[in-house]
């Protein structure tokens, strides 16, 4: 999967600050295939953010589809990357920045 086209995507959506800065953090310990436990309190306090609003920014990234939630556990314990071919990315991208799939339509 393409990071910087994963990050594009993220830039496009109705993100706030702190889920960026939760994704960002988790970005390089997550994985495609594999879920991951998240300590919401350890996360917080290495990001200087309530456990609260880590919980909120864990949710909005699953709402958006960037993250994966574990179905044997609940409220966004583990989680992982959701995985996305490059064409499906820049599909998504094209979405959010022109509402259509084909982005060549908006330059001719």
């Amino acid at each position: 999967m393409n990071i910087a086209l994963l990050l594009q995507y993220a830039a496009v959506l109705p993100l706030k600050g702190k889920d960026y800065k939760v994704l960002l953090y988790l970005l390089p310990r997550m994985n495609i295939m594999k879920y991951k436990k998240i300590n919401q309190k350890e996360l917080g306090e290495a990001l200087s953010i309530t456990k609260s609003n880590i919980s909120i920014s864990i949710s909005n990234l699953v709402r958006q589809g960037i993250l994966e939630p574990d179905p044997d556990y609940h409220n966004n314990k583990a989680v992982k990357l959701r995985f996305y071919n490059d064409e499906e990315l820049q599909i998504m991208i094209n979405r959010e920045v022109y509402g259509e799939d084909n982005l060549f339509d908006n330059l001719f």
